[in-house]
Formats: structure tokens, sequence, C-alpha cells
């Protein structure tokens, strides 16, 4: 895989002007993940093959299972959804389905590197529809709006699958460089979409995350944030923390929220053609 194409890739994406908390991460994870950890990757190899376990490999394989996802929706609507608002639209679509190309072939490369097997993708069903193609999000293939709306949800449950199976690798620096670089750009593809949205007219939508809202219409799409307004973090409760003005929007925009495994196979159940 040539990772300068994915650095060039990266780069050519940061210069859209896009307003989001997670985007100033995306020097420490993914040019440090994608650059410097394959250098290195001979002797880091031959560590990790000594600790890994069938459980780090399933973790890694459930990154893998929603990048394939991500990749087959972009796949799908670019060459049989609705007409994009305008050529730059398209562009950030084209952009962020090569990218997901080449996070699938680097996860691929460090579970077989790491002495595991990655999982081929399944046959995705985009509507939601367990094969039928009549599922829930099925206007999304006709509606533009309702495409962007869909595509904000799926990355927003990207990110909090990769961020649940954050503390299951880290016994593991290996795997966990690898998850850790590409959540950081996955930030990035749903603050991008959110934009998107906005100039499509969608006059509520913020960059982030908002208490447990999805910010659409949607009542599918609405069910699978539930989670996300969490005030506590590592046991603090973050509102007016030292006496500063932080209110529940702010604390909840703050953090994503790890996904369990099985709610996040859970989701993906009426995605996948049986």
């Amino acid at each position: 895989m040539n990772l300068n194409k994915i650095l060039k890739a990266i780069q050519e994406e940061g210069t859209d002007k896009v307003d989001n908390r997670r985007g100033l991460f995306k020097s420490f994870g993914s040019k440090v993940m994608m650059a410097s950890l394959p250098l290195a990757a001979g002797s880091m190899f031959r560590t990790a093959k000594a600790q890994t376990a069938s459980e780090l490999i399933e973790s890694l394989n459930l990154v893998l299972l929603w990048e394939q996802f991500g990749h087959a929706f972009y796949t799908k609507v670019l060459n049989e959804g609705p007409v994009f608002a305008n050529a730059s639209a398209r562009a950030a679509f084209d952009l962020i389905l090569s990218q997901k190309q080449q996070h699938i072939e680097y996860l691929s490369w460090v579970i077989h590197n790491g002495g595991g097997v990655a999982n081929p993708a399944p046959v995705f069903d985009i509507t939601g529809g367990k094969g039928s193609g009549t599922g829930p999000f099925a206007e999304s293939l006709v509606d533009y709006r309702k495409m962007l709306s869909l595509a904000q949800t799926i990355e927003d449950l990207t990110i909090r699958v990769q961020k649940g199976t954050l503390t299951r690798l880290m016994v593991n620096d290996v795997f966990l460089s690898a998850v850790l670089g590409i959540h950081t750009v996955s930030g990035r593809y749903a603050s991008k979409v959110r934009q998107m949205r906005w100039e499509a007219g969608a006059a509520t939508v913020r960059p982030w995350v908002t208490g447990d809202r999805s910010d659409t219409e949607n009542s599918y799409l609405q069910s699978y944030y539930h989670g996300e307004a969490v005030t506590v973090q590592s046991g603090i409760d973050m509102i007016g923390l030292n006496a500063q003005a932080l209110v529940y929007d702010n604390v909840t925009e703050a953090f994503d929220e790890p996904m369990a495994k099985e709610r996040a196979a859970e989701i993906l159940d009426s995605f996948i053609q049986p």
C-alpha cells in the first residue's frame, strides 16, 4: 500500500475550511500512524505477535467491518445515489471513499502481520433492509438531504465504534496506533458531512454531536445516538467544573462516547445481507 498517497489525500482534504474540534488532532493521528508506524513495523510486529490474542484481532476486525460498511455506502451513493449539490460535494465523497479503501487495506495489513485473518466484507444493504433494498433508508438513494443525514450518522457511529475498541487495544501499541490514527481521520469525515448538511439547508446542525441529538428528522437515525449525552468523564461531572461556564451542550459536544461491540453489531445487522 502506498502510504504517501494516504498522506497526500489527507493533506488535500485538510484544505477544506472545516470548523471542528476533532480536526485539531489530525496531525497527531493520521500523520504519525500512517507515516511513522510502518517504518518500524518489522520489530514492532515481532513484539505484537507475542501479545496477540483473539480478542484483539476481533476488535480490529470490528473496526475493519465499519470501514467496509462506510466504503460500501460511499460507493453506492456515488454510483446510484441522488444528484450532488455541486462538484465540490461530490469530490469530497470521492476523497472519503478513496481514503476508506486505504483504511481497509491498512487494517487488513495490520491484522495479517499481527497474526490474524482480516474478515472479508459482507454484502451490505445501504437501505437497512437486510438485503431487501427497501429498508427505512431507501430514500437516501434518491433524496440528497436524507442521504447526507445517513452519511453523518454512519460517520458518527464509526467514531464511537472505534473509540470503543481503544481501551481494549491499549495492551498492544501497534494495534492501538493503527486504530487511533484512523479514528482521528474519521472525525474529519463526520465534521465534513455535517458541514455539507448545513450547506444543504440543515440550519441547526453543528460540526459535532450535541447531547444525544442526531439533528435529523429521521427517528431511526435518532435511536442510534442513545448514549452520547454523557456529562461525567472519569468520574467527574464536567458541567460547571472549576466554576467555569461549562453547560450541558458544551460538555456533551466535547466528547465522543465509546460504543459497546454488541451495540455496534446490533446496528449493523439490518445493513448486512444474510
